[in-house]
C-alpha cells in the first residue's frame, strides 16, 4: 500500500490511511466491544479484584482501581493466547504494579531501595514494592529460565530508570545532540520490554527459547511501549526509529490536545522533515519488523503466539478510550 504524504503538520485521513495499514496485516487485531472482552474473561478480572482487596495497597482506590483496570485490559488482549485465567491475571496484576511505580505513587526512598533489597531477599518498604516482587516470582515459575530471568532483569531495569528519571539531576538534565544513544537506552530500560517479549511464549508450550529467541530484539522493540507513553526526546539529529509503536498510536489525541512536545514532532524537527513524513517512515519500520519476525519464526505455533500478541497489542490501542482512534477510524463504533 502506497501512502502519499501531505506535506502539512498533520492530516486526519493521512493518519486512518496508515493505521489501516497496520491493522490489515492482523485481522485478529480488530476490536471486540469492551463488553464482550469482559464477558469472555470475567474470572481474570474477578481475580484481580480478589487479590486488590486482599492487598489493600496504601494508595488512591481510584487512582489503583484505573492502574489495575489498564493492566487488565492489556492482559486479556495482548495475552489472549494464553489459555490459563491465573496467569493472565499474574500478568495483569503485574502490569497494573508497575503503572503504581511509574506513576509515583511509592516512596522514592523505597524506589531507591528496591533492587538492593531484592537482591539481599530482604523485605521491600513499601507493599506495592513487595507484591511486585511476589508476582514477579509467580510469574517466572511459567517460562523457561531464559524468559523467565529476562522478567527479573527487565523489573530490575525498570525500578532503576525510574528512579534515577525521578530525581532532581535527572529532571536538570539538559540532552546533548549526540545523545541519541542513551535516549534509546534510558527507554528501553524503562519500558520493561523484555519482561512483556517474554510473557508471549510461556513454557508449557514454547519449552525451548530457542524457537524464538532471535525476535526477542524485535518483539522487545514493538512492547517496549507497553507504557504506552511518548518518547521523551528533546534533541538529536539521529534518531532511532525503534520502540515506536505506541507513538503511533497515541499520535492522534497528542495532536489534537495540542501536544507539540510528542516523539513525532521531535522527531520532524530534528530531521527537518514534515510530521508525516516521519509518522510515514515509523509506519514502514514497524511494517518491516512485522515481516522480519515473519521470516524468522517461520509457520508455526511460535509465530502464532506473536501474532495473536501484536494483534491484541494493537486491538487494546484501538480500542482504548485514551487514544480517541475512533473519531478518524469509524469502523471501531460498529
Amino acid at each position: 500500500m502506497t501512502i502519499v504524504i501531505n506535506p502539512n503538520p498533520f492530516d486526519k485521513s493521512q493518519l486512518a490511511a496508515m493505521l489501516r495499514d497496520i491493522v490489515d496485516q492482523f485481522p485478529e487485531a480488530m476490536p471486540n466491544p469492551l463488553s464482550e472482552v469482559q464477558r469472555v474473561y470475567p474470572s481474570v478480572n474477578e481475580m484481580i479484584q480478589q487479590r486488590l482487596r486482599e492487598w489493600d495497597l496504601p494508595i488512591d482506590k481510584k487512582a489503583c482501581n484505573a492502574k489495575f483496570n489498564a493492566g487488565y485490559h492489556i492482559a486479556v488482549n495482548t495475552y489472549n493466547h494464553i489459555r490459563s485465567p491465573e496467569m493472565q491475571a499474574e500478568i495483569a496484576l503485574y502490569t497494573g504494579l508497575m503503572f503504581v511505580v511509574d506513576d509515583g505513587l511509592v516512596d522514592p526512598r523505597a524506589v531507591e531501595e528496591f533492587v538492593p533489597r531484592l537482591c539481599a531477599g530482604s523485605r521491600q518498604l513499601h507493599p506495592v514494592l513487595d507484591h511486585f516482587v511476589e508476582t514477579c516470582h509467580t510469574l517466572q515459575r511459567s517460562y523457561p529460565t531464559f524468559g523467565a530471568n529476562s522478567i527479573y532483569a527487565s523489573t530490575i531495569d525498570f525500578v532503576n530508570a525510574e528512579h534515577f528519571q525521578g530525581r532532581d539531576e535527572a529532571q536538570d538534565l539538559r540532552l546533548s545532540g549526540d545523545s541519541a544513544p542513551y535516549v534509546r537506552y534510558m527507554r528501553d530500560k524503562d519500558g520493561v520490554g523484555a519482561a512483556y517479549a517474554a510473557f508471549v511464549w510461556p513454557k508449557d508450550r514454547f519449552p525451548n527459547s530457542a524457537d524464538y529467541i532471535q525476535v526477542f530484539p524485535d518483539t522487545i522493540d514493538c512492547i517496549c511501549f507497553i507504557k504506552f507513553v511518548p518518547f521523551f526526546m528533546r534533541s538529536s539529529s539521529s534518531i532511532d526509529q525503534s520502540m515506536v509503536f505506541s507513538d503511533i498510536f497515541s499520535y492522534y489525541k497528542e495532536v489534537k490536545a495540542g501536544d507539540d512536545e510528542n516523539y513525532i514532532n521531535r522527531l520532524a524537527i530534528a530531521n527537518k522533515r514534515s510530521e508525516g513524513t516521519e509518522l510515514a517512515a515509523l509506519v514502514a519500520h514497524v511494517k518491516a519488523v512485522f515481516q522480519r519476525v515473519r521470516r524468522i519464526l517461520g509457520e508455526g505455533k511460535a509465530r502464532d503466539a506473536w501474532e495473536h500478541a501484536i494483534g491484541g497489542y494493537i486491538r487494546f490501542h484501538l480500542q482504548a478510550p485514551r487514544y480517541q482512534l475512533s473519531e478518524i477510524l469509524p469502523e471501531l463504533k460498529a
